[in-house]
């Protein structure tokens, strides 16, 4: 019997709970648990009601059963860039990947598919509200037909996967390798912003490999889970990216980024109208 890939997803959460019991719905029903060994970390900052009692409605939804899911929880409110730290201490250190997931997320059945057929340095899936990976801008009564999309064209979306410079925060996947590597968040100068970015390019360095999943995708609700990217916090994080990275290189990144995103957007748009209309 072929080794089930272990994988452990840290979900950050501060309140908004019917979000994350519908991504922890979706979660359990979207992967072969023959294939895969998951376990779920609820990496809780100082929501108002503790996130045990919850966890306790968990244990009574048959549908979440299947989670291996773990509980830590920060007394403070430091941001998201320390709850996916914290989160990432209570993971398994033998795991595959990590993937650090958005409590407003909806994952499709086989999300996870991409991880058993190529490895990955890191990779992200593309979204309807991801910055440069919102590809399918749907809502969510059409997230069925986006799955059938997916999984009826998966290999030769499989084909289109960019190699790219950023990923969203929104739904981050590492290998073991990554991580050992390249280490935690930088929670001290990005604790709410930018440290998926700093990521990126800290990942880069150590010649590394992000990928953009075509084959894949997560339903982004965005701007729930956390929400504290006031234009100060902002600018702040953009003077510390232009002290730890040459201007000239890091523009010249967001620009090949840019125009790779926009091309491959266009492509999955026109293949995504063409598959409704034949579907309809």
């Amino acid at each position: 019997m072929a080794k089930r890939l272990k994988i452990s997803i840290v979900i950050p959460v501060h309140n908004q709970f019917n979000l994350l019991d519908q991504c922890l719905t979706s979660l359990s029903k979207s992967f072969n648990h023959s294939k895969f060994n998951i376990e779920v970390i609820l990496s809780d900052s100082n929501s108002d009601k503790f996130l045990s009692d919850y966890y306790h409605l968990i244990h009574l939804n048959s549908d979440l059963k299947n989670l291996n899911i773990k509980i830590i929880r920060d007394e403070k409110n430091p941001g998201f860039s320390r709850a996916v730290n914290n989160g990432m201490k209570l993971a398994d250190p033998d795991s595959d990947y990590y993937i650090w997931l958005n409590s407003d997320t909806i994952v499709i059945k086989d999300w996870l598919k991409p991880l058993l057929t190529n490895e990955y340095d890191l990779c992200s899936p593309i979204s309807n509200n991801a910055t440069y990976q919102s590809m399918l801008l749907i809502d969510q009564n059409n997230l069925q037909t986006v799955q059938d999309f997916i999984i009826d064209n998966s290999s030769t979306l499989q084909k289109k996967n960019p190699k790219v410079d950023f990923l969203n925060g929104f739904c981050y996947i590492i290998n073991n390798n990554t991580f050992k590597t390249v280490g935690y968040l930088d929670e001290i100068h990005f604790p709410h912003y930018g440290s998926e970015d700093d990521y990126s390019l800290r990942a880069k360095i150590k010649g590394l490999q992000a990928v953009i999943l075509c084959n894949s995708f997560v339903y982004h609700l965005g701007n729930q889970s956390y929400n504290s990217k006031s234009g100060s916090v902002i600018r702040k994080c953009d003077q510390i990216f232009l002290s730890r990275y040459p201007k000239n290189w890091f523009d010249n990144l967001i620009l090949v980024h840019t125009l790779r995103t926009r091309n491959l957007r266009q492509q999955l748009v026109e293949e995504f109208i063409d598959y409704v209309k034949k579907e309809s």
